[in-house]
């Protein structure tokens, strides 16, 4: 059934398109189950751009606590200090930062608040900001 699902944020197709052109690896940290995010992310005809499918089935670990980030570094033996986790929930990102990783708040809803000293209102912008957290370490 997920597979019909094809309400992505604007600018997210293409966002996840041109972060694969220009050769990051892509995997998702999410909630829902890896079996559930597969059907949305082919819905949305981009499942071939991302690597792995983190969800909590994956790691064994529910994404309430930093556990959650560890168990994905472990798996896909990455040093955070060299990715990035994208979310609109900054607790999450709070628990993402903890275990190194940069983090980008994705301001999505009209109520949200740019929280963080990383954000994107738009998700067009996404990759550009990507790219300057990156040459801000140079």
């Amino acid at each position: 059934m997920t597979p019909r699902v094809r309400s992505p944020f604007p600018g997210v197709i293409d966002s996840i398109k041109r972060l694969h052109d220009l050769g990051f690896n892509i995997h998702t940290a999410s909630g829902e189950h890896s079996v559930d995010l597969n059907g949305y992310l082919t819905g949305m005809g981009v499942r071939k751009y991302f690597t792995k499918l983190y969800g909590p089935d994956l790691v064994d670990v529910p994404k309430n606590d930093a556990r959650y980030y560890r168990s994905i570094i472990a798996d896909c033996k990455i040093d955070p200090v060299k990715a990035v986790v994208v979310d609109d929930k900054t607790l999450f990102l709070a628990y993402a930062e903890k275990t190194g990783f940069k983090v980008i708040q994705a301001c999505l809803k009209e109520k949200s608040k740019q929280s963080l000293k990383h954000s994107v209102m738009h998700m067009a912008d996404l990759p550009e900001m990507i790219l300057r957290l990156f040459e801000d370490e140079k």
